[in-house]
């Protein structure tokens, strides 16, 4: 293996960082999801105000074509164009990202964040999982971490997704290879049927001696109310599902109430409010002083 630089690493690091996303020449085709008939336009608004070009793409398939199926077809095609590459198979094709390139890996590794904790790593790490890209990034960078002499250990990496889509998990508990399924979930961001960089992610789960759990829709919901109650971060669903799986691995013995750990947050809430329409209850009171003094 070639000696590695830290001061390479961390340069390119840094570079990654800098160019991980340029709204300004994004390209975004978006596929409709042909279930729900919805998307998000919390998405790519911002992408919007970047001058990026943004296209629905309406899939045409029968009851028997699985949705990932219509996005690989897609993918197929754009293979053949200059810059235009795999995104995340759910929901957009875009332009200069792809979720099994070794530049997206390192973009999601948490250099910065170890060296904000004094390099210090904790004894577990938590991260919901869709593609498999950023549980593979964190992987690879507490490796070389370790690599550099910077750190003494590594982590055991928890992957947790949602019931209605675990391909990966399933294939952990299997010992197996992964196998496309149809996933349903509200955790839209990890609705991957078929996961683009499994291999990775499980090779990350089981050579840190780690583990994965999947969690229900309400067990989302519930941990999106938790996190914003008591920290007043507001997290998508799929933000919120590494501390829903944390919370099941407690629950279950993996993980112990003496070890530590660390639980990464993938996405605003901002990205998709809808999640919490009819979920949480507002109560309408007069419009008199007693009526409010009551609601203290």
């Amino acid at each position: 293996m070639p000696f590695i630089e830290e001061s390479d690493l961390l340069e390119l690091h840094k570079e990654l960082r800098e160019q991980s996303y340029s709204p300004k020449s994004l390209k975004t085709f978006i596929l409709r999801d042909p279930k729900t008939r919805k998307i998000s336009k919390s998405y790519f608004k911002d992408r919007i105000v970047h001058h990026a070009l943004v296209r629905i793409i309406e899939p045409i398939f029968d009851k028997t074509f699985i949705y990932d199926s219509c996005a690989n077809r897609i993918e197929k095609g754009l293979q053949k164009l200059s810059g235009v590459a795999l995104a995340n198979v759910n929901f957009a094709l875009e332009t200069a990202h792809i979720e099994y390139s070794p530049a997206a890996i390192s973009r999601q590794s948490i250099l910065a964040k170890v060296e904000q904790l004094g390099y210090s790593v904790p004894d577990w790490v938590v991260t919901a999982v869709g593609d498999g890209c950023i549980i593979s990034g964190q992987w690879k960078a507490f490796k070389e971490l370790r690599l550099l002499g910077r750190t003494d250990k590594v982590p055991r990496m928890l992957a947790v997704q949602a019931s209605g889509c675990k391909p990966v998990v399933d294939a952990f508990h299997a010992s197996a290879d992964v196998e496309p399924t149809r996933a349903s979930t509200i955790a839209d961001s990890i609705r991957v049927g078929q996961p683009r960089n499994w291999r990775k992610a499980l090779r990350a789960i089981r050579d840190s001696g780690g583990n994965a759990v999947a969690v229900s829709d309400d067990d989302i919901i519930s941990a999106i109310l938790l996190l914003g109650r008591k920290t007043g971060i507001f997290a998508e669903p799929a933000g919120a599902t590494g501390l829903a799986g944390l919370r099941k691995a407690i629950d279950e013995g993996i993980i112990g109430p003496r070890e530590t750990v660390a639980v990464i947050i993938t996405g605003s809430g901002l990205k998709d409010p809808q999640s919490l329409e009819g979920r949480v209850d507002v109560v309408d009171i007069g419009s008199d002083v007693a009526s409010v003094e009551a609601n203290l």
